[in-house]
């Protein structure tokens, strides 16, 4: 792995999240969601700054405990609208 992939809080998310829209915006895509745990803060603070919006909270699941039970969560969808004019 290289260094830059490596440093966190350096702006390499937003600046491959920006080049994706401007993508995004060649192929006419108007819509984007994702997902992410709300107790995860940088990756929300991310969505945020770039322009994504919180429409849903729900309990998620990935993962079973040694028994078997699910390993719960509380995960927030967020979406970004308008690709073709929002300037991020």
């Amino acid at each position: 792995m290289s260094e830059r992939a490596a440093s966190p809080g350096k702006g390499y998310a937003k600046e491959s999240h920006v080049a994706l829209f401007d993508y995004m915006r060649e192929l006419s895509i108007k819509r984007l969601a994702a997902g992410t745990a709300i107790n995860n803060t940088p990756s929300v603070a991310l969505l945020k700054v770039l322009g994504l919006e919180l429409i849903e909270m729900e309990k998620v699941s990935f993962y079973k405990d040694a028994d078997g039970s699910n390993i719960m969560f509380d995960g927030g969808e967020f979406v970004f609208l308008c690709l073709l004019h929002h300037g991020v």
